[in-house]
């Protein structure tokens, strides 16, 4: 018979790492998924943009809309629609709506986003901001 060394804290550690993901994807910005299937995506930045890349294989780029409100939320929404297959045997792929919920950091310029749509991959590059310098203003001592 072997011994096994029980360690009661390994569960408190665990629970600690995931708090540790959730708290760091709260801060880095929450995505959220509904729909029948959720595409890929990723978010890139260089020094002047934020680059997302979401994976659409399938889905016409009529069938997508882009929008953002004033709380820096983008919506990335759209249906994959099946094509009329009448002797189709089986089936694997994923069809329906999609929507996708990414929260964009202040610094992005929401009016100066681009799209494209090239062979199945929809790449939006978001402007940042140019920040404003601080102004100081001279104080005149009586």
């Amino acid at each position: 018979m072997g011994y096994y060394r029980m360690n009661p804290a390994r569960g408190i550690e665990e629970f600690v790492k995931q708090f540790q993901g959730i708290a760091d994807s709260i801060e880095k910005g929450i995505t959220v998924e509904t729909g029948n299937f959720s595409p890929r995506l990723d978010v890139t930045e260089n020094d002047a943009n934020f680059i997302v890349h979401i994976e659409l294989p399938g889905v016409a780029k009529s069938d997508v809309k882009v929008s953002v409100n004033d709380e820096y939320l983008m919506t990335i929404e759209g249906e994959k629609k099946r094509s009329d297959e009448s002797n189709l045997l089986r089936s694997e792929r994923v069809f329906g709506a999609f929507k996708r919920n990414l929260q964009l950091p202040e610094t992005a310029d929401v009016e100066k986003i681009k799209a494209t749509y090239n062979q199945g991959v929809l790449e939006l590059t978001i402007e940042k901001k140019i920040p404003e310098t601080p102004k100081q203003y001279e104080v005149i001592i009586n």
